[in-house]
Formats: C-alpha cells, structure tokens, sequence
C-alpha cells in the first residue's frame, strides 16, 4: 500500500516491533494507483482522481483528509457536473 500511495511511513511506525522487517525498497510488484486507473478512466482525470485516493489513504491520519475535504477535493468537485456536454 505504502508503494501504490507513494507515501512515507510515519517515524514513530519504524521504531514498532511489527516493523522491523520493513524494507522500504522491496515494493514487489506494486502497480501504481495512477497506472490502474488510466485502464478505467480518462486520461484528464486519473491525476485528479489519483490524488483523492492517495489523499484518503495517506498512512499517517494527520495527512490523511478529513470527510469535509473529502467534499470539496477537486475530483469531486468535477464530478458533480453535468455530463450532458452541451451545458
């Protein structure tokens, strides 16, 4: 997950005993968030639409978004539009 989110773990996660195997360089086959969204959507919106994901996930709960900006985050804020293409 770390690797898919491009994300950093948290300093106090390295010093738990769960963790002492970690290896920040072994990500196995990780495909990126980014790469598994461009087989589902449009070229335009898999940064916005990546972004909101790895923002929801983020490891560290401070980075993480809240429910309220969950709302106003860009990707959906597009979304609600119509899809009509004439408007």
């Amino acid at each position: 997950m770390r690797a898919a989110l491009d994300d950093d773990v948290p300093e106090e996660w390295l010093s738990d005993s769960t963790m002492e195997h970690y290896n920040p360089e072994s990500y196995g086959l990780v495909t990126s968030i980014e790469e598994g969204l461009s087989d589902a959507l449009d070229e335009s919106d898999v940064a916005a639409a990546a972004s909101f994901i790895k923002d929801c996930l983020r490891l560290d709960p401070e980075k993480r978004l809240t429910a309220r900006k969950c709302f106003d985050h860009e990707w959906l804020d597009d979304a609600g539009g119509c899809s009509c293409m004439y408007c």
